[in-house]
């Protein structure tokens, strides 16, 4: 089934008409876009993944948004329970203990670039993956060092632990959250982690398969 946007008009659609063009980057830090999926009881993930949540619309949207994307801002948690692989462009990391998931595809991947934001002065393990080590664990100051780096737009991945700090620290400008037709009917993480209300903007509303695309201004 295709994408319909059912608000603020309707109208067929595909994922990158859904995403849109890229925003213009704040001077001091690349423009930050999210992208989750929740069930409809709350929960990122069923048996510890996002997998069982999200059809292929999903699959869609997270492409659209990544091939807009300089660079993809993702938690250690997050790469440790989906894995990961090769990706179009620089993963980032940030991690003060350096405690990473070295095993998965992500740091499998020949020539993956990867920066991992840390105040460990380490290197890391011997991997296929080209990861360079920098010593920032402020996401304000890692946002800035991206910047600078020629990173305009970064999409954050998750997981809960990285957006709350995103949206506690005002870096994140956009959210993409699909609600899944599921209920997760167990324990689990949420999109964000428990702190503080975060007013969101809500910019359209579209579905496909059952699911229900929300895309909100941060």
């Amino acid at each position: 089934m295709s994408l319909e946007r059912i608000w603020p008009d309707r109208a067929a659609v595909t994922a990158d008409d859904l995403v849109g063009p890229a925003q213009a980057a704040p001077e001091r830090r690349p423009w930050v876009s999210g992208i989750m999926v929740s069930s409809l009881d709350g929960r990122a993930t069923v048996d510890g993944s996002s997998r069982a949540l999200g059809g292929p619309q999903d699959l869609q949207m997270l492409l659209a948004l990544r091939r807009r994307a300089d660079a993809l801002i993702i938690g250690p948690g997050t790469v440790r329970a989906e894995g990961y692989g090769p990706l179009p462009c620089p993963a980032v990391l940030v991690s003060r203990s350096f405690d990473l998931p070295w095993d998965t595809g992500l740091f499998a991947a020949e020539g993956q670039r990867v920066l991992v934001y840390t105040r460990e002065d380490r290197e890391p393990p011997p991997v296929a993956a080209a990861v360079e080590t920098v010593p920032i664990t402020g996401l304000a100051d890692v946002l800035a060092d991206l910047r600078a780096r020629g990173v305009e737009r970064l999409l954050c991945e998750g997981g809960p632990t990285l957006n709350r700090a995103l949206l506690a620290a005002g870096l994140l400008d956009e959210l993409f959250l699909t609600l899944a037709p599921v209920v997760a009917g167990e324990p689990g993480p949420a999109i964000v982690a428990p702190g503080g209300p975060a007013p969101l903007e809500l910019r359209s509303v579209a579905t496909a398969d059952g699911d229900v695309y929300l895309r909100y201004s941060v």
